[in-house]
């Protein structure tokens, strides 16, 4: 019967977190990634609907031009939910941005699948490219999220004990 370390089983457990962090995020910790993701999606959504509000007043306005404010604030507010639980390490503020993060990479997902045989043409080619590269960026940004929410839950669980 083989005799298992429990010291080594551990430290290589955390060895491969390691790497797997590093793959994913090599530009430092997972917390200095939760806080660039939360910046740059705070940017990124004042752009995105101040091109979509610019766009929508040109002809008359319309009730989208609420909506869009409406979900654009949320999705700031969890953005700012993100870089402050990532700064004071609260992990109970990670979980509002992942959960409108999700909802936004499914309804992207979705509005793609729905419209993508109606967006051909000069002018909606380059909102196919945006809205499958948001995706992927989205999706990518929700990975380091998710593994920087499981470090301070492991985090919170050591302590516990």
């Amino acid at each position: 019967m083989d005799h298992v370390n429990l010291e080594t089983e551990k430290t290589l457990d955390e060895h491969v977190k390691g790497k797997i962090q590093k793959v994913v995020w090599s530009c430092g910790d997972l917390r200095t990634g939760a806080i660039s993701i939360g910046v740059t999606c705070i940017v990124s959504s004042i752009l995105l609907s101040l091109y979509y509000i610019e766009s929508e007043l040109q002809d008359k306005f319309s009730i989208n031009v609420i909506v869009v404010c409406l979900l654009t604030m949320f999705l700031i507010v969890s953005d700012i939910g993100l870089i402050y639980g990532a700064t004071r390490h609260y992990k109970w503020l990670l979980a509002p941005w992942l959960a409108l993060h999700l909802a936004l990479v499914i309804f992207l997902l979705f509005y793609l699948a729905i419209k993508y045989n109606k967006m051909d043409g000069t002018n909606a080619a380059p909102i196919k490219s945006v809205i499958v590269a948001s995706t992927m960026v989205l999706m990518y940004f929700y990975v380091v999220v998710i593994l920087f929410y499981k470090e301070l839950k492991e985090k919170d669980d050591n302590e516990k004990v």
